[in-house]
């Protein structure tokens, strides 16, 4: 998506109040894909890990640089779809003076809405040669329920083939869906199709009604998710394999903008994961991460600031 990461401006009693806007890409899964493939050659001497992002964009000067971008992040984009009569969709962010954020969205004609479904796009048999597949709650809900079911029927063949795994995150953004009951029919499939569940307490209070995170544990076991993180915020995070071990990770000592907090983190964590690294390590990674990223404006943080 494009994004727009909004600054205030300053005004007087003769002028109307006025804003800035940076211009940026991003998505919840195109921010995992990059801080995935970043935190890859971050660990990993020699890269043997790929990876790939498969999205529909269009064929305007906004999606060339979108796919220019992931190109540029060393991932690969040869499953991206390219439509003739969509444009990517938009998002404005605003922050608060604790880094907090909110989102306006402009999407109805996002390319994206259109992937499995158009003649030109890729096939979902096309997945089947990959590892490891992630994706989140946002990316089912812009697809039509024909699509949604498709993908969930997909992703049970999918399973089935030795070493294959799912990781979903479920991202909750209720505009997206037609209702709640909508929303918590496909989650609670998306959950019992996966292999490493990374949901958020907060998302999965706000949908379910839980309590407590106890109680978003309790729920996430009858699906069967067994393996995992429940991001907790200042609570901390919980090892859904190892419900009753307390991590004691550093406080962030910068908030700038909170966007891509969980992205970032679910990216760092699923590398570490794939280098084999103790699920202790996986969550502090994945904790690193994050911190860098919140300490800096908008989903995606500049090359150039990475180190």
């Amino acid at each position: 998506m494009i994004e727009l990461s909004m600054t205030s401006g300053s005004g007087n009693a003769s002028t109307h109040y006025q804003q800035s806007a940076q211009v940026g890409y991003a998505g919840d899964s195109l921010n995992t894909a990059i801080y995935l493939q970043r935190s890859i050659e971050t660990m990993q001497a020699q890269n043997t890990h790929s990876v790939s992002y498969i999205t529909a964009v269009g064929l305007d000067s906004f999606s060339d640089q979108i796919m220019s971008l992931i190109a540029n992040e060393n991932i690969d984009t040869s499953l991206v779809q390219r439509s003739n009569d969509r444009t990517p969709g938009l998002y404005a962010i605003n922050t608060d003076a604790a880094g907090e954020r909110s989102f306006s969205y402009w999407r109805d004609q996002s390319a994206a809405k259109t992937l499995f479904s158009a003649e030109t796009g890729p096939e979902l048999n096309q997945l089947l040669d990959f590892d490891l597949i992630y994706y989140s709650a946002i990316s089912l809900a812009i697809l039509p329920d024909s699509i949604k079911q498709q993908w969930l029927d997909f992703l049970e063949k999918y399973r089935k083939q030795e070493g294959k795994q799912v990781a979903f995150d479920s991202n909750y953004r209720p505009r997206l869906w037609n209702s709640v009951a909508h929303a918590q029919e496909f989650t609670k499939a998306a959950f019992k199709h996966c292999d490493i569940a990374l949901p958020s307490m907060d998302d999965e209070m706000a949908l379910f009604g839980d309590a407590n995170r106890e109680a978003v544990i309790e729920r996430l076991s009858t699906y069967g998710v067994n393996r995992g993180v429940l991001k907790c915020g200042a609570l901390g995070p919980v090892d859904l394999a190892d419900t009753s071990t307390q991590y004691q990770l550093e406080e962030a000592k910068l908030v700038v903008d909170s966007t891509a907090a969980g992205d970032s983190y679910n990216g760092a964590f699923l590398a570490s994961l794939a280098l084999n690294k103790p699920v202790a390590q996986c969550i502090a990674d994945g904790h690193a991460c994050a911190m860098k990223v919140i300490g800096f404006p908008g989903a995606i943080v500049e090359r150039s600031l990475w180190g």
